[in-house]
């Protein structure tokens, strides 16, 4: 059995989704079925890659109907298509993970790997709050009144040169 990918690296923001397309080719002259297994590792060419928590991966056919599947029958000489469904955690870092997909038949004796990478883009996000959590305020008419806002980026990416600006009503500055 071997295993190819056409666009083996794909990238995007966190808390998002890729499909990579694998191509399982069945180089025997018999007809297998093959289990198939992905995972997110974080040193995949180490002796024992270890998976990372938090990603989600399945498999579905390239053509047909959209199933989820973990096996595949694959006739002699043929090559079939399987699209590898990666969604990365919530608030992943910025930075190139690798998924380990294997494949082997049901009697053990044909295995084959591939490392497709998922580049991470970051992705900033704001959230505004004040120091008591109201987004209200107490206020007496012609006296000042202080509020203090408070800006946490809670994405995965730096944020540069951000404004601030506000609508007030009529005569009030803000």
């Amino acid at each position: 059995v071997e295993l190819s990918a056409d666009f083996p690296q794909l990238s995007g923001p966190a808390n998002s989704s890729q499909e990579f397309e694998v191509i399982i080719k069945n180089t025997t002259t018999e007809d297998h079925s093959f289990n198939m297994v992905a995972g997110v590792v974080d040193d995949p060419d180490g002796a024992t890659p270890q998976l990372l928590p938090g990603w989600d991966i399945n498999f579905t056919p390239a053509f047909g109907e959209p199933k989820v599947i973990s096996t595949i029958a694959i006739r002699a000489a043929i090559d079939e298509r399987v699209n590898v469904h990666v969604e990365a955690p919530l608030f992943v870092p910025a930075g190139e993970y690798s998924v380990l997909m294997i494949v082997e038949s049901e009697d053990e004796l044909l295995h084959d790997e591939i490392i497709l990478t998922f580049e991470v883009t970051g992705k900033g996000e704001i959230l505004a709050s004040t120091q008591s959590g109201r987004l209200s305020m107490d206020a007496t008419a012609g006296e000042a009144t202080r509020n203090v806002l408070r800006f946490n980026n809670i994405g995965t990416a730096d944020l540069s040169d951000l404004k601030v600006s506000a609508d007030a009503p009529p005569e009030w500055g803000v």
